[in-house]
């Protein structure tokens, strides 16, 4: 599906692909010199580590307590997120996304997400995602420097499967 879906990302799916951009690497604009590269280098990201998953109305994507290893993206559709340590729920769209936490740590599911319709998500593989990022040295060290940001936010927030970690990148030591 791989060989299908990412050319497909590029091509026709460019608003989702920023999306995507911003939320692993929000402010990716900032590193001028090195744009291109980095561009490159997450284009080559999301072929790799990307699978398209579809999600019928009704199905439970994922529960609270499950060992997560993807970090999900919503293409189309509607889901329901409902934490589990308050019941409190959360409408999920497209352009969202969801378990940012598990491509930085071992996470387990906060909450349950169920889709509402039938719907289309994109799935990030946390260690995918690190075979792949390791590949590439400006990848590498942006994704180190925000790992870390984001690890301290765990210590420190009430952080559920609707976390997304978004650091200025000029911010990162």
């Amino acid at each position: 599906i791989n060989d299908t879906v990412a050319p497909k990302l590029v091509a026709e799916d460019l608003p989702l692909f920023t999306a995507l951009l911003r939320a692993v690497f929000p402010d990716m604009e900032a590193a001028a010199p090195a744009e291109d590269r980095l561009r490159a280098q997450v284009r080559r990201l999301c072929y790799e580590a990307m699978v398209e998953s579809v999600a019928t109305a009704g199905e439970v994507v994922f529960a609270a307590g499950d060992a997560c290893e993807l970090m999900f993206f919503v293409r189309n559709g509607h889901l329901k997120y409902t934490r589990e340590d308050t019941g409190q729920s959360y409408d999920v769209f497209q352009k969202e996304a969801l378990s940012e936490a598990a491509l930085w740590t071992q996470w387990e599911h906060c909450g349950d997400l169920i889709a509402e319709v039938d719907s289309t998500l994109l799935t990030l593989s946390a260690d995918k995602f690190g075979e792949t990022v390791t590949q590439y040295e400006l990848l590498c060290v942006i994704a180190v420097k925000y790992a870390k940001h984001c690890l301290q936010d765990l210590k420190t927030e009430v952080v559920t499967d609707l976390t997304i970690f978004c650091k200025d990148l000029d911010d990162l030591d």
